[in-house]
């Protein structure tokens, strides 16, 4: 069984990793179909919706710096989503 250190170290490499996807796959699909580009955006959004949830699941019962630290960064994943959405798609590309 996995302890909680791990946990929220998996936790923590999770929302990294979600952070990182947003980057890419907003800068990969700029110049894009629109079509391509709202699914990316569903899939970001909805991987960022699910990232939220389980940190903010795993601060309720575990209560480890890591859970904290993984539900920070991912609660600075919705404003540069929405940044970068605006920044790169908004501008009619």
């Amino acid at each position: 069984m996995l302890g909680t250190e791990h946990i929220g170290a998996m936790a923590v490499a999770n929302s990294v990793a979600c952070l990182t996807l947003i980057v890419v796959l907003t800068v990969a699909f700029r110049g894009r179909r629109l079509r391509y580009q709202l699914r990316a955006l569903r899939f970001m959004s909805g991987y960022l919706i699910m990232t939220l949830l389980l940190d903010l699941y795993l601060v309720g019962i575990s209560r480890s710096s890591h859970a904290v630290l993984a539900l920070l960064l991912s609660m600075v994943g919705v404003p540069l989503l929405w940044a970068l959405v605006y920044r790169l798609w908004a501008k009619g590309e």
